[in-house]
């Protein structure tokens, strides 16, 4: 219950928030060494009742983010992966508060109307990825167009998946025999890559474990053969 209940609070908390447009791109410049991070949304892999994992996953992300990094949602809705969310984090470097006067090109005020502006900007775009969740889904088709998002780009940046990392859910529970078959009979196994990329709160049940066990074909050369990179946050 107190999980429901802190879900119910952030969606309305979300919903209370403006979709508002503001250009932070010049915070990415006041910082050297700032970075991107990529979020690949998938909402609708996670059941009605595991949907705070998918919240406490973009929580954690986004806690690592400092002044000057740049984030992007990128959301699967209509198949291809679209950003739906693409700013700088604002905020000015450390100096003193003389220099603080005397730079004009980066104000803490000024940062934190920004800031504000941010946060409003990504609540929204997080409460329509969650708004948007398909009625039907294919795994291994997803994790392909993860893929093709970065297919012919030199992103150096950091990769992120919020995936549960099962396939359709029926009656709210995952089909695993079903999507061994599909997985199996859709060839690409061998192919999927996922370099770089990292899986955030995922199902770490048993019955998900051996499901991507299982992909592997005991070592046949037309099975699985990635080793993913994972990271969790409760």
């Amino acid at each position: 219950m107190q999980k429901n209940r802190q879900i119910l609070g952030f969606i309305i908390g979300l919903m209370l928030i403006p979709n508002m447009s503001h250009a932070t791109e010049k915070y990415c410049a006041f910082f050297e060494g700032s970075t991107v991070f990529d979020v690949h949304l998938f909402p609708g892999s996670y059941s009605d009742g595991e949907q705070y994992r998918f919240l406490s996953g973009l929580d954690g992300l986004t806690s690592d983010l400092t002044p000057g990094d740049k984030l992007r949602l990128i959301e699967y809705s209509e198949g291809k992966g679209r950003v739906k969310f693409q700013e700088c984090l604002p905020g000015c470097p450390t100096t003193s508060f003389l220099e603080g006067l005397m730079k004009s090109e980066c104000l803490t005020q000024v940062a934190k109307k920004d800031l504000s502006i941010f946060k409003s900007k990504y609540a929204s775009a997080v409460r329509e990825s969650m708004q948007a969740r398909p009625a039907e889904r294919d795994l291994m088709i997803e994790l392909e167009e993860v893929e093709a998002f970065y297919r012919g780009s030199s992103f150096l940046g950091s990769k992120f998946l919020l995936h549960s990392l099962d396939p359709q859910l029926i009656d709210g529970k995952p089909d695993y025999d079903a999507a061994f078959v599909k997985a199996i009979q859709s060839g690409v196994l061998s192919k999927l890559k996922l370099e770089q990329v990292t899986v955030v709160n995922r199902n770490s049940s048993r019955e998900n474990d051996s499901f991507w066990q299982d992909l592997r074909l005991e070592g046949n050369d037309q099975g699985l053969s990635i080793e993913l990179n994972q990271r969790k946050f409760d």
